[in-house]
């Protein structure tokens, strides 16, 4: 697939988040002392929406079920692409 999934153009990994090397995001906290900002709140949904999309590719996924399995597959090559076919295939049912 060359253009990457229509449906996963909309991510992209945060440089500014906590951990950068990752582009991982974690929600604010409120404190006892300190409420969240309306700034801090709309990032929290945000990154909630993102998640939702992601848990809901992941789980679309596993439906097939060579991903759901245990697999004795040593060869982490073949497993990655085992995987971006998984997506591809996942990425056509739902565009279609």
């Amino acid at each position: 697939m060359a253009d990457g999934g229509a449906h996963f153009d909309r991510l992209s990994a945060r440089k500014d988040a906590p951990y950068p090397p990752y582009g991982l995001g974690l929600p604010y906290k409120k404190t006892k002392n300190h409420s969240l900002s309306e700034e801090e709140k709309q990032f929290n949904k945000n990154l909630a929406s993102e998640r939702i999309m992601v848990e809901n590719s992941l789980s679309g996924m596993k439906r097939y079920q060579i991903l759901s399995n245990r697999l004795r597959i040593h060869a982490i090559d073949f497993y990655d692409k085992l995987l971006g076919v998984c997506a591809g295939i996942w990425s056509f049912y739902l565009s279609n």
